[in-house]
Order: C-alpha cells, then structure tokens, then sequence
C-alpha cells in the first residue's frame, strides 16, 4: 500500500505542469530564461520532497 502512496508523490505529474508551462512561454525569451531556473530550483525541491515522500 505504502508503495501506491509513494507514487502519487512522483514526480512525473509535477513535471508535466512545469513542461505544460514551458510550452507557454516558450516564445517568450526572457521567460524561457525565467523558466529555466524555477526548473533548476524545482530539481532541489522535488528531490526533497522524495525524500519527504519516502519518510
């Protein structure tokens, strides 16, 4: 059972909200630049949260 909750925690459908949005705002040069470093940071806090997610 704890192995069904631990997927709901991955990270594959919060990686398609950020590619939904990176679609958006793909033609825009400054926001591909603004999105590629949330992407950068969102790395960090999705490996924290497995970690959470693993507790």
């Amino acid at each position: 059972m704890s192995r069904i909750a631990s997927h709901s925690c991955s990270s594959m459908t919060r990686l398609a909200g950020v590619l939904a949005l990176m679609e958006r705002l793909q033609s825009d040069e400054k926001a591909a630049f603004f999105v590629q470093m949330i992407i950068l940071v969102w790395v960090e806090v999705d490996s924290v949260m497995q970690k959470w997610c693993a507790l």
